[in-house]
């Protein structure tokens, strides 16, 4: 089961209601949430049938601003809740199923105005005691760093937005897909990228659907971001990416008196069907240049595309207008719920949706995604390079570092002195078995900036598994102007001083080691 929240910016252009009705066709959705139609409230409720539903509820717009339309099927039973210029409230009922509870907001464009969609929020929050989602364009940040370019947000503003959430008790339930879905050009020729739109769940709908997710998708015809909302496995309905429905012709076909016309109709397509196969394709190459992680804006490419796109859905309605010759184209207890709340929230934060292949393909497939991880795990002493060691949304297995012991080294140096009997120290150099590492390249760098005497980074850099493995360094001997003083510029502290020491490095075969000490 899907929904699928889209602001349009006008629903009354032929090529919104193509593109909408495509989006619909492909992924299926149970529910439609329309936001900013444009469009009297009797003029969005006729268009339901040509997009793909049964049945609409609509709120008009105010002149060329607003509206609110929520699409359904009969599949499903929907109950309307009051509602206003910024939201529609409804009680969802699937069969077979307990009701649950759904929102669908625009947020108010005005800055000085936008309070009132937070205390609408807070007022219905308690008008209905089912599992609770919300989802649209609320037109605030909840995070600075959702909001990339100029013009940025005042502090007020977010705090707003967050206050509402946390009196109405929901939470954020994250995305996959591009990083905004929102994206203007202002002055100077630069781009503002805002996520505006998104998913808020209370924990009682998380924890009935726990396998819910956000993904980000493309549209040609406004400058928002559709985004895609299922709340269980079943709601996957797209199509594998490169991935063709297999035909089966049935004898059977040959027997119905319909099935040699429909055979020359289909024939006769042909030109249709080229059409179609490059829609698909300029949405897929459209898409995976919004997705580019070094994008800064549109360029000619893909405003290109994207005038492409609007032209075919242009050229497809006017078939269709031509054909149909009909005008509807024109138109437990607390603390225990508490943990089972934070437990909940970092399974979700912490489920691997999808991956990127050494390829650089991002795939979703689980047996694909167990091969790719067998194949990174294989090949653990590549180096990676040391660029985005973090990151907020991980694709490739590189970038999933749950700690790190970087300083760990530093610690024991730091403590070391503190032991009155038996000092004796024992460092492992391999990061990685733990979950992290430090590219050696990196290292030396680091350690050259800081002003350590070229000495001591030799030292260090020998240490390095690949030419230690399997190999005894006996009495090394370390006197503290060599490298300890020179290196610190400064007196040694006591703690870390090695003055008169002489050391034993034992290396392991996996690259690990221990260092014993006695005093000279």
């Amino acid at each position: 089961m899907s929904a699928i929240s889209h602001n349009c910016r006008g629903l009354g252009g032929a090529a919104t209601v193509k593109e909408i009705r495509d989006l619909v066709r492909r992924y299926a959705p149970t529910l439609l949430c329309v936001q900013e139609t444009q469009l009297q409230k009797a003029h969005v409720e006729g268009l339901a049938r040509s997009i793909g539903f049964d049945k609409c509820f609509a709120v008009s717009s105010h002149g060329r601003s607003g509206g609110l339309a929520l699409f359904w099927n009969n599949n499903i039973s929907i109950e309307i809740l009051p509602y206003s210029q910024y939201h529609i409230d409804a009680i969802v009922k699937e069969l077979g199923k307990e009701p649950w509870r759904l929102t669908t907001v625009y947020g108010e464009a005005q800055v000085a105005e936008r309070f009132k969609t937070w205390d609408m929020l807070k007022f219905i929050r308690s008008l209905s005691p089912y599992p609770w989602v919300c989802l649209g364009d609320f037109n605030e940040v909840l995070h600075r760093h959702e909001h990339c370019g100029v013009q940025e947000r005042s502090h007020a503003q977010i705090a707003g937005f967050r206050d509402a959430v946390d009196v109405c008790g929901l939470q954020d339930l994250g995305y996959e897909g591009t990083k905004w879905t929102y994206e203007k050009k202002v002055a100077g020729g630069s781009y503002c990228q805002v996520r505006l739109d998104r998913a808020l769940a209370s924990p009682e709908w998380c924890d009935r659907f726990p396998h819910a997710m956000v993904r980000h998708l493309t549209a040609a015809t406004s400058d928002h971001c559709p985004i895609l909302l299922t709340w269980d496995d079943t709601g996957r309905l797209t199509r594998k990416k490169g991935g063709v429905r297999p035909f089966r012709y049935e004898v059977m076909w040959e027997r119905h008196e319909e099935f040699e016309p429909a055979l020359k109709d289909i024939w006769n397509q042909q030109g249709k069907a080229r059409e179609r196969k490059e829609i698909f394709s300029l949405r897929e190459d459209l898409k995976r240049m919004r997705e580019d992680p070094v994008r800064v804006g549109p360029n000619q490419a893909e405003l290109k595309i994207v005038d492409r796109l609007v032209e075919l859905d242009s050229r497809e309605e006017v078939m269709w207008r031509q054909r149909s010759r009909v005008q509807w184209l024109a138109e437990g207890d607390k603390n225990t719920r508490f943990f089972h709340l934070r437990a909940s929230q970092r399974k979700r934060r912490n489920k691997i949706s999808q991956l990127r292949k050494s390829d650089g393909e991002i795939t979703d497939d689980p047996i694909a995604m167990a091969s790719a991880t067998n194949e990174f795990y294989r090949d653990l002493y590549r180096s990676e390079g040391t660029e985005e060691m973090e990151v907020a949304n991980p694709e490739e297995l590189g970038q999933f570092r749950p700690i790190s012991l970087c300083n760990v080294i530093y610690k024991i140096a730091s403590k070391r002195n503190r032991a009155v009997k038996h000092r004796f120290c024992a460092l492992k150099l391999d990061m990685r078995k733990a979950y992290d590492r430090v590219e050696w390249g990196y290292l030396r760098a680091i350690m050259m900036k800081l002003g350590f005497h070229s000495r001591w980074v030799d030292m260090v850099m020998r240490m390095n598994p690949e030419t230690l493995s399997a190999r005894i360094l006996k009495s090394v001997y370390y006197p503290s102007s060599s490298f300890m003083q020179a290196g610190l510029g400064s007196q040694p502290s006591k703690d870390v001083s090695l003055n008169q020491r002489k050391e034993r490095i034992m290396v392991r075969g996996d690259g690990s080691y221990f260092r014993s000490a006695r005093k000279k």
